[in-house]
């Protein structure tokens, strides 16, 4: 990997382009989040934060079908 795609290769999810989304919430939410992703290595977004946003937002997208 020449330097150029290492410096992309975190903008990639499975050879799919992504975008940075920045998400802010109360400290209790982000304290739920951590004793649920943090602690559950069942959960698929295991101690991943980027990963827990992107299945929520995925869930809801199909909860309206959007």
């Amino acid at each position: 990997m020449n330097k150029v795609e290492n410096e992309n290769a975190n903008h990639y999810f499975h050879s799919v382009p992504k975008t940075r989304l920045i998400v802010s919430a109360e400290p209790s939410i982000i304290t739920e989040i951590n004793n649920l992703v943090g602690h559950d290595r069942s959960h698929p977004a295991n101690k991943n934060w980027s990963e827990f946003a992107r299945l929520a937002v995925v869930e809801k997208l199909k909860r309206y079908n959007i």
